[in-house]
């Protein structure tokens, strides 16, 4: 019988993916067995974690998902996909509702929600993802417990995690597969400079690094979650046992 948590000869996308937990993701797809596609801005490290990937048959596409030309020529690009991981996103920082600018708002939202899904829309536009696929939409518990002086962020995730659902139910007509990880901290570049030490002791588990929050995203890919779809899995270390809605 054939491991059903293999990812052995699967093709994945994985957004964003040239740093913190989109290379991660990549990484351990990988060595899963997966043939993996890593696509982000920025060149040089895009570059170094693609010559990271372990076995062969990878690809690396630099593509800045904003452009519309750029998603188009990605999209056009790619083989036939078993799977994608949208991750890519930007976090604007913590500040206070009446104080963000309009365009952090607009750019934020622009990152985390209409990009993705535009690329997403794409993808089954070209049948390219195939017919029992598996999207996994990276999104946060920020989106479920909506903290201060993150509107523009907590915005941006819940139309994706609520969107989601809703593509979940357009797509299961093909068998594909729509779920979210919805993390909660998690220690990089673009979460450390924001994390104070009591944000930090919030969580019990203490704050993940990105390996430690990848194998949720493997199982989502993989066969073994076969009937599973407009589900969220939360990843937050006991971060959502803790603390209120609304903190």
């Amino acid at each position: 019988m054939s491991d059903p948590f293999s990812l052995e000869n699967k093709t994945i996308l994985v957004t964003g993916s040239s740093s913190g937990i989109g290379e991660s993701i990549a990484v351990q797809c990988a060595r899963e067995g997966a043939k993996v596609i890593v696509t982000g801005r920025n060149l040089e490290r895009m570059e170094a974690v693609f010559n990271s990937l372990p076995g062969e048959g990878h690809q690396k596409i630099a593509a800045d998902l904003i452009s519309a030309d750029e998603r188009n020529a990605l999209v056009d690009s790619i083989p036939v996909l078993d799977g994608v991981v949208l991750n890519s996103g930007v976090f604007p920082g913590l500040v206070p509702f009446n104080l963000v600018d309009d365009q952090v708002f607009a750019s934020t939202l622009n990152n985390n929600f209409l990009s993705p899904v535009a690329l997403l829309k794409r993808i089954v536009a070209r049948k390219k993802l195939t017919n029992s696929g598996s999207v996994v939409f990276i999104t946060g518990m920020a989106a479920l417990l909506s903290p201060t002086a993150s509107a523009a962020y907590v915005g941006s995730k819940g139309a994706a995690n609520s969107a989601s659902r809703s593509i979940a139910a357009d797509l299961a007509r093909r068998k594909i597969r729509v779920n979210n990880v919805a993390l909660g901290y998690v220690s990089t570049k673009l979460t450390e400079s924001t994390m104070s030490q009591e944000t930090m002791a919030m969580t019990p588990l203490g704050v993940a690094r990105p390996e430690e929050v990848v194998g949720p995203v493997l199982f989502l890919l993989s066969a073994a979650s076969s009937w599973m779809t407009r589900s969220t899995l939360v990843v937050d270390g006991g971060l959502s046992l803790k603390i209120p809605y609304g903190f």
